[in-house]
C-alpha cells in the first residue's frame, strides 16, 4: 500500500481523513451556492451557463488595470461617483450600507 506520511512522521492515514483548508474563492463560491439553493433552487441549465460564462470572463480580465470599472481611464468614469451615490441613497432611506464610504468622493475624476 501507498501511504503518506503525516506531519508527526507516523505512517498512517490520519491526515487523509481530514478536509482540505478551503481558499477564499471556494469559501465565497460555498456561499453563493448555498444562497442560490435558499433562493432559486430550481436554477435553469441557462442561468448556471450565464454564471459560467461570466465568471469564465472575469477570469480573462485578471492583470488588466481595466478590469475594476471604478480604475480612472477605464470604462465608466462616473461608476465610483454613482456607486457613491446609490450607497449614500441606502444609507440615508434604509439604515443600509452606513459603515463604510470612500476617503473622498468629492475628489472622484
Amino acid at each position: 500500500k501507498n501511504r503518506s506520511r503525516n506531519r508527526s512522521g507516523n505512517n498512517n492515514n490520519d491526515d487523509d481523513r481530514r478536509p482540505q483548508k478551503k481558499n477564499a474563492s471556494q469559501k465565497r463560491q460555498d456561499q453563493r451556492d448555498s444562497r442560490r439553493s435558499q433562493d432559486n433552487p430550481n436554477r435553469s441549465q441557462r442561468e448556471e451557463q450565464n454564471e459560467r460564462n461570466r465568471k469564465s470572463n472575469q477570469s480573462k480580465n485578471r492583470g488588466n488595470r481595466c478590469a475594476d470599472p471604478s480604475e480612472p481611464g477605464c470604462g465608466n468614469d462616473n461608476f465610483p461617483r454613482n456607486r457613491e451615490a446609490k450607497r449614500n441613497f441606502r444609507c440615508n432611506n434604509r439604515g443600509n450600507s452606513c459603515n463604510y464610504h470612500r476617503a473622498n468622493p468629492e475628489d472622484e475624476p
